[in-house]
């Protein structure tokens, strides 16, 4: 694996979890890996009124974890997230209260190779 390689997205360790940055609409934004999430983009819904969306966001429910519970609303962006170098134009995202990053589930992990190399990069 090469470190400068267009496809090796750098990590930043954090205690017990692996986050890296991202770009939502130009915005630099760091993101956590959660294979335990069965869904998508998750974006913390402080961050709604810095984005633009295809249309109205509408709430769609509460996504529960072991320690708490969050209501969440769903909408499609009107612009683009680059994970690396996967571009996913216009996706649907849900806006989560109480999220402190932006959260990649399964819906985002099951498409990607990732491989996590602490000696490379």
């Amino acid at each position: 694996m090469n470190k400068n390689d267009n496809d090796v997205t750098h990590f930043l360790q954090k205690p017990r979890v692996i986050n890296l940055d991202v770009y939502i609409s130009g915005n630099k934004l760091e993101a956590h890996l959660d294979s335990g999430n069965p869904g998508g983009f998750d974006i913390p819904f402080d961050l709604k009124g810095k984005l633009t969306f295809k249309k109205e966001s509408y709430e769609a429910g509460v996504i529960n974890t072991p320690v708490a519970s969050f209501k969440k609303w769903q909408a499609t962006l009107d612009g683009e997230i680059k994970v690396g170098s996967i571009i996913y134009k216009n996706p649907e995202v849900n806006l989560v209260e109480g999220f402190a990053y932006v959260n990649l589930g399964y819906q985002i992990l099951k498409d990607l190779r990732t491989t996590i190399d602490r000696k490379t990069v």
